[in-house]
């Protein structure tokens, strides 16, 4: 199947050109998520957490999102599923009370599971799960597990803004973020050097998402559909990975 091609100004378009109405293979005229697909998502949810932290005692799942595009009125026909695991440590030695550690424990084992083969599809659709100890979308969120909206989607957030000035902004920031990976790759990706870059990546995604600015949020998903993310995230998490295991006896 052939890859399609990043479109920078069609991605603008679509993020100023909200949709009519939620997407109707999720959920129905009220805004509730269909029965069928809720259960579907909470099998996969389930199967995760049993084969990630379902075994470590002290730590607790306090909900299954949906977040991401098919959450609100930005997605596309083929969108994937973007589905959130939180947990929190309640009393975990091995955390004690650093929030910070836990979630780096975390967000790694996403991509574990997919370097595992563990490729999740419902109903045609590929499902994204992240374990996380911190919710940060602000644009719609929806509680799979309580069946409930927690931030409802608003159709009119990308009100006022221009295409060609997102399109000028995203440039600049894709010029600043790439002048830091140029800087890391000088200095041989040492652990010190990835912990710049991770701080690097983090910032684009703070301006977007703890500022909840919108014009941010949509450089961080341009980033993101461009693919230029992923791979360092990727070469972060193996370089802290590789880093551990030699601190383990």
């Amino acid at each position: 199947m052939a890859v399609e091609r990043f479109d920078i100004k069609k991605e603008i378009k679509r993020y100023l050109s909200p949709r009519k109405t939620l997407a109707p293979w999720i959920f129905d005229k009220k805004g509730v998520m269909h029965e069928d697909f809720r259960q579907g998502l909470m099998k996969i949810a389930d199967k995760v957490i049993e084969e990630t932290i379902g075994s470590i005692g002290g730590v607790e799942i306090w909900d299954v999102l949906l977040t991401g595009s098919s959450s609100g009125y930005f997605y596309r026909d083929d969108s994937d599923i973007d589905m959130q695991i939180m947990a929190r440590n309640v009393s975990c030695a091995d955390f004690c009370d650093d929030e910070e550690k836990f979630n780096k424990f975390l967000v790694p084992l996403g991509f574990a599971l997919r370097e595992k083969k563990y490729i999740f599809q419902f109903q045609e659709r590929f499902v994204d799960v992240k374990l996380s100890r911190y919710q940060i979308d602000f644009l719609s969120l929806y509680s799979i597990k309580n069946n409930q909206w927690l931030i409802k989607p608003d159709r009119n957030c990308a009100k006022g803004l221009d295409a060609k000035e997102i399109e000028a902004y995203y440039f600049e920031k894709k010029e600043a973020l790439l002048k830091k990976l140029e800087a890391v790759r000088a200095e041989n990706q040492t652990p010190e050097s990835l912990e710049k870059l991770r701080k690097g990546l983090q910032e684009v995604y703070k301006e977007a998402y703890y500022n909840e600015n919108f014009k941010d949020f949509i450089v961080a998903k341009l980033f993101n559909y461009e693919g230029m993310v992923k791979p360092l995230f990727r070469e972060i998490i193996e370089t802290y990975n590789k880093e551990f295991e030699k601190k383990t006896p």
